[in-house]
């Protein structure tokens, strides 16, 4: 978590550092999913879907989007809006 922790902090820094914070995304996310923490990796792909959008990368922001959806919708979890 301090991966995607740190993504956060690089995402709202000013000047953002998009790219930073894509690379420590994707390292924690990789992470998630290979523990199979499911609901981890849904929020981790949320976070994702927001930084590519913040980045002008609307295209691969909806599918990461999408997929956190999914993932999210399958287990039901409450903090992922319908």
């Amino acid at each position: 978590t301090t991966l995607w922790q740190r993504a956060g902090a690089r995402a709202q820094a000013s000047p953002p550092d998009h790219e930073s914070a894509l690379a420590d995304i994707d390292r924690a996310a990789k992470l998630f999913e290979e523990m199979e923490a499911r609901p981890s990796f849904a929020r981790v792909l949320r976070d994702r879907a927001r930084v590519l959008r913040a980045a002008g990368r609307t295209d691969e922001a909806d599918g990461a989007e999408q997929r956190s959806k999914a993932i999210a919708a399958e287990l039901g979890l409450k903090d992922f809006a319908p």
